[in-house]
């Protein structure tokens, strides 16, 4: 079929599942006898070509006059939520205090006692001295010894070796 009915099969079965979605065309282009393609957005089948000759170019340096395939098609949906935040708000317990207690450490230089700190109490700027645990709410970060950072306003910990 052609590349508009297929996208408007696709755009159906979307607005079914997900009736308030926004709807984008992307197709993945190629010239004919070529073993890659490129993704790329596009309404239709001309869009498509524009939109490949001109990644194609960014990404080769040239482009040619050649015919395109256009060898997958699909529609992506998008569902607006809320924004998501890279740091958990804190539950209302201990919020002043980031120190969840110490550990004994066996690292390769030998045995070490490192505070274990809450992620979700630790403000940016906090500075992180290993050796130290920070816990996470899937897995725990490690700060060894001879590493320091700090916590940036997004949340994550920055690491340099010292």
């Amino acid at each position: 079929p052609a590349v508009g009915q297929s996208f408007a099969a696709l755009e159906r079965e979307a607005a079914e599942g997900l009736p308030d979605a926004e709807l984008g065309r992307r197709a993945d282009v190629r010239y004919r006898g070529q073993s890659f393609e490129l993704t790329v957005d596009g309404e239709d089948a001309g869009g498509l070509r524009a939109a490949f000759e001109d990644a194609h170019e960014a990404r080769y340096g040239w482009r040619a006059d050649d015919p395109v395939e256009v060898v997958a098609v699909r529609v992506v949906a998008v569902v607006r939520g809320e924004p998501a935040t890279s740091r958990p708000e804190a539950d209302g317990t201990d919020v002043d205090e980031p120190v969840a207690g110490s550990r004994s450490l066996r690292l390769a230089d030998g045995r070490h006692e490192a505070p274990v700190l809450r992620r979700r109490r630790l403000r940016p700027g906090t500075t992180l001295d290993g050796p130290l645990l920070v816990e996470l709410p899937e897995s725990t970060l490690l700060v060894a010894p001879g590493w320091t950072g700090t916590v940036d306003e997004s949340g994550t910990a920055v690491l340099e070796r010292r």
